[in-house]
């Protein structure tokens, strides 16, 4: 940024050229356009540095096979991080990198806000799978025949009033 809020644009950057080649076998549209596919379908993606300084090619694996250690900040702090990144963790293609390698974008999932991830489509998921399951209690419900015992009301006072379901 310049000075008084003027945008200078930047067109040549290291960082800019790695973005827009990211590898040999990818543009970087069609990389970018993975990593956004990842992060909604899957809620993370992570981009693989060839090295943590200065990096030449970047890489995309899928989520699903990266795998990390879990630790601390070495401060007083004690803050969650990642101590270790793995690619097929315990498999013959095992791979390992440093935690400065990997770019790790994800969606925090509420319940593991420190290392969780929750994707759109999971969240939705959530929804659907609870109002269906609404629907099965309410049919549920009616096919078993129940009836009300009592019914409570409230007229346009707010007055409530008690009906006992065995009178008219």
């Amino acid at each position: 940024m310049a000075n008084e809020g003027e945008v200078e644009e930047v067109e040549e950057h290291d960082a800019l050229n790695l973005l827009n080649k990211p590898n040999l076998d990818w543009t970087g549209r069609a990389f970018l356009r993975l990593s956004s596919i990842y992060l909604d379908t899957m809620g993370r993606h992570h981009w693989v540095a060839d090295k943590p300084k200065n990096p030449k090619t970047l890489w995309l694996p899928r989520p699903d096979k990266m795998d990390f250690e879990k630790g601390v900040r070495g401060d007083s702090l004690g803050i969650p991080t990642v101590t270790r990144w793995y690619y097929c963790r315990n498999t013959k293609d095992e791979r390992q990198y440093d935690p400065e390698q990997v770019v790790w974008v994800r969606f925090p999932d509420p319940e593991n806000p420190d290392y969780g991830s929750l994707s759109p489509a999971d969240a939705a998921k959530v929804g659907a799978d609870s109002y269906q399951a609404a629907m099965r209690s309410n049919l549920d419900l009616h096919e078993r025949g129940v009836t009300a015992g009592a019914i409570l009301t409230a007229d346009g006072d707010s007055e409530i009033e008690f009906l006992d379901a065995g009178t008219t």
